[in-house]
């Protein structure tokens, strides 16, 4: 299926603000977790078909949630502390 061409051509502004999440960068920012700017490869693997897509993955690599749209409530932050 893959991102709509109007989304993909919008992310290309949002890339050159990516560019600077360097890991200096992201820990500064508190971000001590994977970050995936979606490419076609990206989609392709982890099934992604809507934006924003969040993965929670355990320590093996095994999918334990995904969310469509946001959502960063005490239910996700529990499905988090459970994996750690």
């Amino acid at each position: 299926m893959g991102i709509p061409r109007l989304l993909r051509d919008s992310q290309a502004e949002w890339k050159s603000l990516f560019s600077d999440f360097s890991t200096e960068r992201l820990f500064q920012l508190n971000v001590h977790y994977t970050l995936l700017v979606g490419t076609p490869e990206v989609e392709k693997r982890f099934g992604i078909q809507g934006i924003p897509t969040t993965i929670l993955l355990d320590r093996n690599g095994i999918i334990r949630k995904r969310v469509v749209g946001f959502e960063y409530t005490s239910a996700f932050e529990s499905a988090v502390r459970q994996l750690l």
